[in-house]
């Protein structure tokens, strides 16, 4: 009763979060017939805390029952987990405030967001997931990596994730790639970007071609002056290495075809951070010192 009120929502949420691991399958098994209501309701909140807390706590099968109710109130085909959690469908409704939808949209579809954003993270749903944002058009993506910090992170977060489809990450940078130089001096769109160049470029479940990072690159050489004008674009630009790739073409090959290798060694990196705490910290401060070029980029 309490994860369906919309007040009463918000201390359900820190229960749940406090539950051990009998108890947690207890309160799921009482939620588990409403989860399409709570979909209709958008409580995805309510839903991002039950699959962390299902996950820590180790029960799969709960996790299974979960998505399939997720499922369920989102519609059969795989686009519509998408397009129901992040607001896509494009329904008008007669309301007096447009202001207060404005708002009450923008906070349900952050809540969407993240809640796909923790589906990632979890082998299982993930792949519904992948599925779900590969059947989307293009424009919907576009509108996803513009939109919120939130929806780009869907993006981004998936785009780093290991993907059963092989195909995954190849097709969506395949679609962004035509409005790169739109999304480069996006607030949000950047990250998305910038994420591409992180991609390994070989790998079995996590890649990016070569030649399609080239292209993207191209289309941001071509517009080299647009992105200077910009925090963002600047931001693509030093992420891409594009001084390199204007003169020294060969180095800047050699770069994108080594991306793979701090991907792959990046949890043994994180494993021996304590015992290379300098060279982390001087890494890691260059990239603040990046971001902090612009005086109001921390607060966009």
């Amino acid at each position: 009763g309490y994860v369906r009120n919309d007040i009463a929502s918000y201390p359900a949420i820190k229960v749940l979060g406090r539950l051990g691991k009998d108890d947690l399958v207890t309160a799921v098994d009482q939620i588990l017939p409403t989860v399409p209501q709570l979909v209709s309701k958008s409580r995805f909140n309510v839903l991002k805390t039950l699959f962390e807390r299902c996950a820590a706590r180790g029960v799969n099968d709960e996790v299974k029952r979960l998505m399939k109710g997720l499922k369920e109130g989102c519609g059969s085909r795989p686009v519509d987990l998408v397009t129901t959690l992040c607001c896509l469908r494009d329904e008008k409704e007669k309301v007096k405030d447009v202001e207060q939808l404005t708002r009450n949209q923008y906070a349900i579809q952050s809540h969407g967001a993240q809640l796909l954003t923790v589906l990632l993270s979890i082998p299982g749903p993930s792949k519904g997931v992948h599925e779900s944002l590969l059947a989307l058009p293009s424009e919907h993506l576009i509108r996803l990596a513009t939109t919120s910090m939130p929806t780009v992170t869907l993006l981004t977060t998936a785009l780093s994730t290991p993907a059963a489809n092989s195909l995954f990450q190849k097709s969506l940078v395949s679609t962004v790639t035509p409005h790169t130089s739109e999304l480069a001096v996006s607030q949000f769109g950047h990250n998305l970007i910038n994420a591409i160049a992180e991609v390994p470029s070989k790998g079995k479940d996590l890649s990016v071609p070569y030649h399609m990072k080239e292209a993207v690159m191209n289309q941001l050489g071509a517009h080299e002056a647009g992105l200077r004008e910009c925090w963002m674009g600047r931001s693509v630009w030093r992420s891409w290495k594009g001084d390199m790739w204007k003169t020294r073409r060969g180095d800047w090959k050699g770069w994108m075809r080594e991306v793979d290798l701090p991907q792959q060694a990046q949890q043994p990196v994180a494993a021996t951070r304590g015992l290379n705490g300098k060279h982390a910290g001087k890494k890691e401060g260059a990239k603040d010192d990046e971001v902090a070029e612009a005086p109001g980029a921390e607060a966009q």
